[in-house]
């Protein structure tokens, strides 16, 4: 098998077998509390994914973002499990069970093990999509 690289050509893996991926959690800079649980290949660029798309979609956790910003904050990213890529979904859903069950009140939309991510193909199209996208005043005043 061959190995495999990202868009800056680091080597992510060298095959699937050996490939991993990290589950996460995001933290209230305020309060410490931690508000969000997820998984991602690349953790150095998640939490900047996380406050660039705030602004695209509702959600309680972009929502929660989007009042951090406000206050010139930021989430917290921190590494809770590095796992075989192979298992992410068992342990994303193990880790927001885990949390839920000590308490913590999360802004994941499901229970985990679904991925938010399409694709780079999909993700390309969209990004691709909203790069040249004009706004009218009024969408820009609100």
């Amino acid at each position: 098998m061959s190995n495999i690289y990202n868009k800056k050509n680091i080597m992510l893996y060298e095959n699937e077998s050996t490939r991993i991926t990290y589950i996460y959690c995001l933290k209230d800079s305020i309060d410490n509390k931690i508000k969000y649980i997820g998984k991602s290949d690349n953790p150095n660029d998640i939490l900047k994914n996380h406050i660039k798309k705030h602004k695209y979609t509702k959600s309680f956790k972009n929502n929660w973002i989007k009042k951090l910003i406000e206050k010139n904050f930021k989430p917290i990213l921190e590494i809770i499990e590095v796992v075989p890529f192979s298992e992410w979904s068992f342990w994303e859903k193990y880790w927001i069970s885990q949390f839920k069950y000590w308490g913590f009140i999360l802004y994941n939309l499901t229970d985990g093990g679904d991925g938010g991510n399409f694709g780079y193909l999909v993700n390309k199209k969209i990004s691709d999509k909203l790069k040249n996208r004009k706004f009218s005043h009024e969408t820009l005043k609100k």
